[in-house]
């Protein structure tokens, strides 16, 4: 028996955390971001704010109408103009845009006189949004003394009654009520009568435009069927005469008894027929086997039918009674006998009898062949000939059925076009309405639009969706350093803290603060780091560190600075400065300008103690570069720096070299050589992933002791997820 393995199912519990894990992310997105996503969303809600109060009111008013799908007539006939023919969605679909249809708006601007009316002309329903705003931010409005713009040229009658035309179509909405037949007309304007009286307009005009519609189109069908009923009239007479004189040519008065007759002789004459070629047939053997005997008596006995004959059969018999009584001489008197004579002349005398009925016979069986072909062959000249005659009056029958139906249809529609122009004639005077109002247009009391808070919630909603965007593109395309999880995968090495960022642009404020208040996220980032060095030395001692990054910039001096300070609050410590490029420690703990430095050791021209300084509240020793060198590479590579390094590991437990960056000269990678351990800084949002692999590839190609990473000038509030799993420990210190 065979088990198979199943895969076990993802445990709800873990499902749960990667959503946990999933919300929190995008949590941290919108904390990161915030900032920006709020100033778009405000401005853009600003924006919104200026184009709503900017945009003129809007008024709106509404006629309602019932449109009936069919009117009743007085005479109950089909419709001679039915626009419901079509179903009733298109038949309402059609009156929809009847009402938005250029016809009825041109009669609606005649009716009212619109394109003489400059106020509708102009009015602010019609005018656009940039037309608008374009026009209430016209600067030269509100600077006096300047010359106010030309006035439009005076258009055409023509022109303006286009315009007119399209405003009235532009602002009407045809609204229909769900379920029933009514339908709402709204017409929007800048003037609140204007608006009443234009959706009154509209609705009157509809019902007249429908009316007269309508009886246009049953005066137009009834002059249709005048001229159609004479045309029809002229049709009738003409196709009687034709069935008349056809009937006349042709002599057909009883079309159906001459018929009768004709098929009762063809069916007598073809029963005869049917006799005649059966006689035939009978006959025609024996009629061959006599022709074929000829008048040989022997072949003649041996036809059957022949024998037949009663003449045939009673010389037959007389031939059979002459037999007997020769032979019964012959057995009583013998051959010899003088009474044989006769009897043998009775039997020759019978036998010729018996011959000639034979021929008689075959003679009668002759003539009744012959008798009966030539009956056939008349019969069938009959037959024939009467089929003719037949299929001639069906021909002609034929074609009086088809003058006869011509006639009969010409009939029925000249009868079905006199009946309805009769009843179109009697109801034109009566067109009943299929539309009316129901309810009527009335003044509005108030505007509609502009409806300012959704204006201004629709682009606060914009911005929002705009800054969302425009962040998410920024955390996608940015190749900053954003948590200690994307340092610790670059580096490959452990993460040994987080330096929050301070608000100092220079290192001395930063040194200053770190020794003033030890409770900030900063000093306890900067602690954090020191326990991690010192917790590095598990597998051995490390005496020598050396701090470097991959380009500068980065916050490598000020967390050198800062983590001698706190070494040398427990142990001996000295601050070596390794960068001979760009030397900064003078300036960030403030040492005096005459103050010797590592060169003039390694000159020979000071001593140690001539050329460190000790700073007084810490205790931190400091060997600084005051004269920089012509070559720094070499410096740090001649046997006398490295001299010096065996004599100060002698005197000090714990040395901390602030070394250029990696990426800047090739110090980094001798110091590195000298050490113990290297200590790598990458500044947060700054530094990007692949600057900090090469550096690091750097490193391993030169087998740089490299034990750590610290992830410095970290900015919480705009980078809350920047900790990683730090984040509580560090919110809560800070």
């Amino acid at each position: 028996m065979t088990s198979t393995s199943v895969a076990p199912l993802p445990a709800p519990a873990d499902a749960g955390r990667q959503n946990s894990s999933e919300i929190a992310a995008l949590w941290r997105f919108f904390r990161r971001y915030r900032g920006g996503i709020l100033l778009v969303t405000v401005a853009f809600g600003l924006l919104g704010l200026l184009i709503a109060l900017s945009l003129p009111p809007i008024y709106r008013s509404t006629v309602t109408l019932l449109i009936e799908p069919r009117t009743q007539r007085v005479v109950q006939v089909a419709e001679i103009y039915d626009p419901t023919q079509g179903g009733l969605d298109e038949y309402y679909a059609t009156q929809h845009e009847l009402l938005r249809s250029r016809g009825l708006a041109e009669r609606v601007v005649k009716k009212l006189k619109l394109d003489d009316n400059e106020a509708f002309l102009h009015d602010a329903a019609s005018e656009s949004l940039g037309t608008s705003l374009k026009r209430k931010l016209d600067w030269s409005q509100w600077l006096p003394g300047l010359p106010e713009p030309e006035a439009e040229s005076s258009s055409t009658a023509e022109q303006r009654r286009e315009r007119a035309t399209s405003l009235v179509m532009s602002q009407i909405l045809v609204q229909p009520v769900p379920k029933t037949r009514l339908v709402r007309v709204h017409f929007h304007s800048g003037d609140p009568q204007l608006a009443q009286q234009v959706a009154e307009a509209l609705g009157d005009v509809f019902i007249e435009s429908g009316l007269e519609a309508r009886l246009e189109a049953t005066q137009r069908a009834s002059r249709w069927l005048t001229d159609k009923l004479g045309g029809l009239s002229e049709d009738l007479k003409k196709s009687e005469k034709a069935l008349q004189a056809f009937r006349d040519s042709n002599q057909l008065v009883v079309v159906g008894g001459n018929r009768g007759l004709v098929d009762q002789e063809v069916m007598e004459n073809s029963s005869r027929l049917r006799e005649a070629q059966r006689t035939k047939a009978a006959l025609a053997s024996t009629y061959a086997r006599i022709r074929a005997a000829g008048s040989d008596g022997e072949r003649l006995e041996q036809i059957t039918a022949l024998l037949q004959d009663a003449g045939v059969q009673k010389a037959r018999s007389g031939v059979l009674d002459a037999q007997q009584v020769l032979k019964g001489v012959e057995e009583r008197y013998g051959s010899r006998h003088p009474q044989m004579a006769a009897a043998v002349a009775s039997l020759q005398a019978a036998r010729r009898a018996f011959h000639e009925q034979l021929l008689n016979a075959a003679e009668g069986v002759r003539n009744q062949y012959e008798i009966a072909a030539d009956t056939e062959r008349q019969l069938s000249d009959v037959v024939s000939t009467t089929t003719s005659r037949v299929r001639e009056l069906d021909r002609k029958q034929f074609e009086l059925g088809v003058l006869e139906r011509e006639v009969q249809t010409n009939r029925q529609l000249y009868d079905m076009f006199l009946q309805r122009f009769k009843e179109n004639d009697s109801t034109t005077s009566y067109e009943p309405l299929n539309a009316r109002v129901t309810d009527a247009a009335l003044v509005p009391k108030g505007p509609i639009l502009p409806e300012r808070p959704k204006i201004v919630v629709v682009a606060a909603l914009f911005g929002f969706l705009l800054g969302v965007i425009m962040a998410s593109l920024r955390h996608v395309l940015s190749e900053g350093l954003r948590s200690v999880e994307d340092l610790e995968a670059v580096a490959q090495v452990p993460l040994f803290g987080v330096v929050p960022r301070v608000a100092f642009k220079r290192s001395a404020g930063v040194i200053n603060q770190f020794r003033d208040d030890p409770r900030t996220p900063f000093a306890e980032g900067v602690r954090s780091v020191r326990t991690a060095v010192r917790l590095a030395e598990v597998a051995g001692r490390k005496q020598c560190f050396v701090i470097t990054s991959a380009v500068p910039g980065e916050g490598k001096s000020s967390l050198a600075t800062c983590l001698g300070l706190t070494l040398a609050a427990t142990e001996k410590t000295l601050l070596i400065e390794g960068d001979l490029r760009a030397p900064t420690l003078r300036k960030i703990l403030g040492l005096p300008k005459q103050q010797r430095g590592l060169m003039e050791v390694l000159l020979g021209t000071a001593t140690l103690d001539e050329a460190i300084h000790v700073d007084a509240a810490s205790g931190l020793h400091v060997l600084a570069v005051v004269q920089r060198p012509p070559n720094p590479a070499e410096t740090v590579s001649s046997m006398a720096f490295a001299a010096l390094l065996l004599q100060l590991r002698e005197r000090y437990e714990r040395i901390i070299i602030d070394s250029p960056p990696v990426q800047a000269a090739s110090d980094a990678l001798v110091l590195s050589r000298l050490s113990d351990a290297v200590l790598f800084v990458a500044r947060a949002d700054v530094t990007s992933t692949a600057t900090v692999r090469r550096a690091i590839h750097q490193l391993n190609n030169i087998q740089a002791p490299l034990v750590g990473c610290v992830l410095n000038r970290v900015d919480v509030r705009r980078n809350p997820d920047a900790y990683g799993h730090y984040q509580y420990a560090y919110r809560y210190y800070g």
